[in-house]
């Protein structure tokens, strides 16, 4: 136990080791429950910590009482099968292990539970982007449609430029006519 107990202090692990040393110094199982009950949720603890803690407890139906309330502070629940050796009775084995079966069912359920949300969340995302999108090709219509005008409008401008031109040519022509007449005319004076 020493040699676990120096492996861990090497880790730095302080706030475990105080709550061990506490354990330890805990006279009565009724303070040692006790500090058990104070472990907050956002605490974690590895399965050879939980280890570790468990077999500070006195009594085997304590044990199993501070195995269910950490249950839910185990970091690494795939490594929990060595905390099965902190119980001295196969039948505290069993139930042990049923604690830590039915933990790990949960795990995987909030897994899947977090899976599915971020599914959820990943087609909600998918769906934004796909009115987005929609949004982008109406406007696009839009614009399509709003160049087709602009280019209707360019022809026919062209058409009236050409006949312009065309009523331009005819007038130059008429006055080219009429200079070379007046010259003609002019000259024979």
């Amino acid at each position: 136990m020493l040699i676990f107990l120096s492996s861990l202090a090497l880790a730095g692990n302080n706030a475990f080791q105080d709550l061990l040393i506490q354990l330890e110094k805990a006279s009565f199982a009724s303070n040692q429950m006790a500090i058990i009950s104070t472990i907050s949720d956002s605490q974690s603890f590895t399965s050879n910590e939980t280890k570790a803690l468990i077999s500070e407890i006195n009594f085997s139906s304590n044990q199993l009482i501070a195995l269910e309330e950490l249950s839910d502070n185990i970091s690494d629940l795939r490594n929990s099968h060595v905390i099965l050796d902190a119980f001295s009775f196969s039948s505290d084995k069993e139930k042990a292990s049923t604690i830590l079966a039915q933990r790990q069912r949960e795990e995987r359920q909030e897994k899947r539970h977090s899976i599915h949300e971020r599914i959820e969340r990943h087609y909600q995302i998918l769906q934004q982007k796909e009115q987005e999108l929609q949004q982008k090709e109406e406007e696009l219509e839009q614009k399509e449609q709003e160049l087709k005008d602009l280019e209707e409008r360019l022809r026919v401008k062209r058409r009236f430029l050409r006949e312009k031109e065309r009523e331009l040519k005819q007038k130059e022509q008429w006055f080219q006519h009429r200079r070379k007449e007046r010259h003609y005319h002019s000259s024979k004076r």
